[in-house]
Formats: structure tokens, C-alpha cells, sequence
């Protein structure tokens, strides 16, 4: 489908503040226009609260994003973690995005912490990368520095798997289901090797979101020798409990044993933030807050 015809239906499309119909649509749009593997750069303009991004249109999910912006800054800038960004980061913070996709989160700390703050985003899928770059170069965020890198506990390559038409690409095999399309190698290390390997790497971060699908124990473990050198910052992770995943279950119960000897205790934060809880609290799928108590 020439780009222009892309660009007609989101006159028709873009005002829509839902999300269900859109991946119905979306999914029609895939039948009829054949998702192909040569990427279509296409610029959707800031709108309704949509940062400006260059997406692939040849992607479903990108695509379901250009064509229906107003729908999609209304689901992700109404999660708790947007929120929750509003009341912590300010100009001059320094912000780490750990599985930014194509950097919803990421743009958002751009935009609260100022060129006088800094963001790191780190997406390992090339595909995806390739769009969190050209869209932090689009908005000039020269505060913004974007890592293509999946960040575990050792040094490597590692499979990838990417979802059909949602956020939810992820390392751990899954050739057998239907959601994924497709496998890639990526570039995998661990937080405390990466710094020693940027020349200005980030001190003082206020808060780090992590967003791995099922790898948390994995990237915590590589984590935890380098939050002294970065401050001991906040962690809004996204965890799970016994009963939130087959792929990965109960990765909660192990992130609070590698972060409780440092001082770190798990909040949940619904608006507000409540007391610590403890290791067996989350049952299935979460967002919990990891922060230091001093």
C-alpha cells in the first residue's frame, strides 16, 4: 500500500479514542495491504497528545499506532506509570527505560526531565530501535541517548521473538506460538558491563522503568552491582507472580531477594503510594515499584 493511501485513512482514523476497534481495523488492514519485511518510514505529527514519531507502517503494531494516535497516547499516558513519571521526574533528571519499544515512556520523560536532564532508552529488537531512533531525532531530543541492546546478566547474542501486533516481544523461545512472527538475534549485556563502556554514563537517576517480558530475574541480576553508581534510583517494573505467567512465572519473589540487600522494598502505587509489601503479595501480572528505604 503506497504511503499516501496510508496517510488518507489516518485523516479518517486518527481522531478515534479507542483502542478495540483499532486492532480489529488494524488487523483488516494487514489482510488487504500484506505486512512486508522492506520497512515504510512515515512521520505521524504530534495530535491529541501523541508525540511526533516515524513509525514503519509496514509493521502492525507501528502501523496501528500511525493510524490511530489520539486512541494510543490515551491508553499509555493513562497508565499508572505515566502518572506516576508526572509527580517524580523533573528538569535535570536523569531517566533509564529498560525495554522502551518505541518509546512511549521515553518521549515522555524527554518532554519532564528537559535538555538540562538526560534519558536513556534501551530497546534490544533492531526493527523497533530503528523507529525509537528516528523518532527521538524527529522530536530533537538531544537529551536522549538510545542503546540497541538487550540488558541480562552476560555478555552475548540472544533469540528474539516479536509479536503479530502488540508490545510484547520477548527472549524466551516461543517458535510454537502463534502470536510471534519471526525471530532475530540481539545484542545482549548486563547494566553494570554497559557502563563501563559509554564514555558520559548516567549518575544520579531518579527513576528506571523496566518493561523485559518474563526477564526481570535475569536483567536484575545484572543490575545490581551498578545501582550504587547510579544512585540507587526508584524501579517501576513490570513482575510477575506464580500465576502470572507460564513463560516466566513468579519473577517477583527473586527481584525482591536480589534488591532487598540493598535496601529496596516493593510498593505497590495506585495514585498514591501505599505501604511495603512482601515477596509473596503478587499473584499474577503487575506493576510494582521497587524503592530504597534509607
Amino acid at each position: 500500500m503506497p504511503n499516501s493511501l496510508h496517510r488518507a485513512i489516518r485523516r479518517l482514523t486518527r481522531a478515534y479514542p479507542f483502542r478495540t476497534p483499532a486492532n480489529f481495523f488494524n488487523v483488516c488492514m494487514g489482510k488487504l495491504t500484506f505486512d512486508r519485511d522492506e520497512p515504510q518510514w512515515e512521520v505521524t505529527p504530534a495530535y491529541a497528545g501523541h508525540p511526533a514519531m516515524e513509525l514503519n507502517v509496514s509493521t502492525p503494531f507501528q502501523r496501528k499506532i500511525y493510524l490511530f494516535p489520539k486512541a494510543y497516547a490515551r491508553y499509555w499516558y493513562g497508565l499508572p506509570l505515566a502518572g506516576y513519571m508526572r509527580t517524580r521526574l523533573g528538569a535535570g533528571d536523569t531517566f533509564m527505560d529498560v525495554g522502551s519499544n518505541v518509546g512511549y515512556f521515553t518521549h515522555l520523560a524527554a518532554s519532564l526531565v528537559g535538555p538540562t536532564g538526560r534519558a536513556f532508552a534501551f530497546e534490544p529488537d533492531p526493527v523497533t530501535f530503528e523507529a525509537l531512533r528516528r523518532s527521538v531525532a524527529l522530536n530533537e531530543h538531544a537529551h536522549v541517548t538510545c542503546v540497541n541492546l538487550a540488558l541480562s546478566n552476560f555478555e552475548g547474542e540472544a533469540e528474539f521473538y516479536r509479536t503479530e501486533a502488540t508490545a510484547h516481544s520477548l527472549s524466551a523461545g516461543t517458535a510454537t506460538d502463534k502470536r510471534f512472527r519471526g525471530m532475530t538475534k540481539v545484542r545482549v549485556t548486563s547494566m553494570a558491563r554497559w557502563l563501563e563502556t559509554v564514555d558520559a554514563p548516567p549518575t544520579n537517576v531518579r527513576l528506571m522503568k523496566m518493561d523485559v517480558e518474563g526477564e526481570e530475574v535475569r536483567t536484575t541480576e545484572g543490575m545490581v552491582p551498578a545501582l550504587p553508581r547510579l544512585g540507587y534510583p526508584e524501579i517501576w517494573a513490570e513482575v510477575r507472580g506464580p500465576e502470572g505467567s507460564q513463560r516466566a512465572p513468579n519473577t517477583f519473589a527473586p527481584m525482591c531477594e536480589l534488591l532487598a540487600p540493598l535496601g529496596y522494598r516493593p510498593h505497590r502505587w495506585t495514585g498514591q503510594l501505599g505501604p511495603a509489601i512482601g515477596s509473596g503479595d503478587v499473584r499474577k501480572q503487575e506493576d510494582i515499584l521497587f524503592i530504597r528505604a534509607v
